[in-house]
């Protein structure tokens, strides 16, 4: 930037400095005028909650749903996925799914905090509601209800 912004302006030299979350660049061109250019510096941080923010059943999903999400298990009739944050939890979604009713994981990242579980509609059912309760009552995570499709 400091060169594309040199070039630009055919400046002889520039200096950076920066002030209260702004950077400033200041550009002295050939005639001794000063530019300054302000540019609001934006930081985002992720503070990881306990929340659930997906809690979601397909019913009888298309075989081309199934390949697209990569599920490498026998699809027996739904998918149930949750969505968590932190992260790291989705190994207790795992666990606490397995538990609850005869269902398998389709997927899991513990990096992005997904869980896919697989079965019949029911046993998906009673897994994500029996997980999600437990989550809430146990760990003190929000509540939220199991949507279908």
């Amino acid at each position: 930037m400091k060169l594309a912004a040199a070039k630009q302006f055919g400046k002889q030299e520039y200096q950076i400095f920066e002030k209260r979350n702004l950077t400033h660049i200041a550009l002295f061109i050939w005639q001794k005028e000063v530019i300054i250019l302000e540019l609001e510096r934006i930081i985002q941080v992720y503070v990881p909650g306990r929340e659930i923010s997906m809690g979601h059943l397909i019913s009888n999903p298309t075989e081309d749903t199934i390949t697209k999400l990569g599920i490498m298990s026998e699809v027996k009739g739904s998918i149930g996925i949750m969505k968590i944050s932190p992260s790291e939890a989705a190994i207790i979604l795992v666990d606490l799914s397995l538990k609850a009713a005869d269902v398998e994981i389709g997927f899991m990242d513990r990096f992005s905090g997904t869980v896919v579980i697989t079965g019949n509609v029911e046993a998906v059912h009673t897994a994500l509601k029996t997980t999600l309760h437990q989550m809430k009552e146990v760990l003190d995570f929000n509540h939220i209800d199991v949507t279908r499709s």
